[in-house]
């Protein structure tokens, strides 16, 4: 009447549960860590851009002798808005404003920081 199941297969509920636990404390160390990366990316990304945006206003200035001097104008790109001013054929004001910050020209280096 009663026969003994030998070949018991699949886990039980205790290995499940210690499993899903596992897998959440994983989960609990992986997303800080991915989503701190997410944001050096991104600040990377704007850094990037608004570095393009001044070399090629740069090099407009440089190769239009016939360039009026501009200020406060608005350049940008979908990650990035920079406004800068432009007097004598230089750069005079640059500043970008990205998603998490803000770049700006550095007079004494000519870099975008």
């Amino acid at each position: 009447m009663f026969k003994k199941i030998k070949n018991r297969k699949g886990f039980t509920l205790i290995e499940l549960i210690v499993v899903i636990a596992i897998l959440a404390v994983l989960a609990a160390i992986i997303i800080p860590t991915v989503s701190s990366s997410i944001e050096r990316a991104q600040n990377a990304r704007d850094l990037a851009n608004s570095r393009s945006i001044y070399a090629a206003l740069s090099i407009e200035i440089l190769s239009d002798a016939d360039f009026a001097d501009v200020v406060n104008a608005t350049r940008g790109t979908s990650e990035v808005t920079c406004t800068y001013s432009v007097t004598a054929q230089q750069v005079t004001s640059f500043v970008c404003v990205g998603q998490n910050e803000t770049y700006s020209l550095n007079t004494g280096t000519g870099e975008i920081e």
